[in-house]
């Protein structure tokens, strides 16, 4: 629709990242993920990201301190699942797989808007778990790009039923 009011073709094919909000995810994207999966443009290597906020505000929120270019900025830090555990490399086409495969569910990067990026955190005097089991906007670190990925989001056929973190898996509030 966009296309129709603008005087320039939207072009997606350097997407590095598609972004569900939270809620989203719970309600169910398999027809979002279909459509994506069928659009030529969209590279089947862009990561899917489920944000605990709005895609929105996690998007507005981002704001790459190290690389000028946003696509160049997403492509290193997602490359951190390399040599950390704390977030997963998933790819649209792994996410599709998973969600026809009977075998295996889904899985999505979870990210958050870094609640700490706005005030100082005296993090000699505040509680750190050195365990390292935090979520996406929950760790105590001051994080100048306000965006961080920290965790898993699990899903069940199409629809997030909790988060998984290094210590273990919760289910969100509105999940019963």
């Amino acid at each position: 629709m966009i296309n129709s009011y603008i005087s320039k073709q939207v072009n997606l094919s350097h997407a590095k990242i598609i972004v569900f909000s939270e809620v989203l995810a719970s309600e169910g994207v398999s027809k979002y993920i279909s459509t994506f999966v069928n659009n030529v443009e969209i590279r089947p290597d862009c990561n899917i990201i489920v944000s605990r906020c709005s895609a929105e505000d996690f998007l507005n929120n981002s704001a790459p301190s190290l690389e000028t270019l946003s696509a160049r900025y997403y492509e290193q830090v997602l490359s951190s699942s390399e040599y950390t555990g704390f977030t997963p490399n998933t790819s649209l086409t792994n996410f599709y797989s998973s969600y026809k495969d009977y075998t295996s569910q889904p899985i999505a990067i979870l990210g958050g808007i870094n609640s700490n990026s706005t005030h100082n955190v005296d993090l000699e005097n505040s509680y750190v778990d050195l365990n390292g089991s935090y979520k996406a906007d929950e760790t105590p670190i001051k994080n100048k790009t306000n965006i961080e990925f920290t965790g898993i989001a699990v899903f069940n056929q199409d629809k997030m039923i909790g988060e998984l973190t290094r210590n273990g898996f919760s289910l969100p509030l509105n999940v019963h």
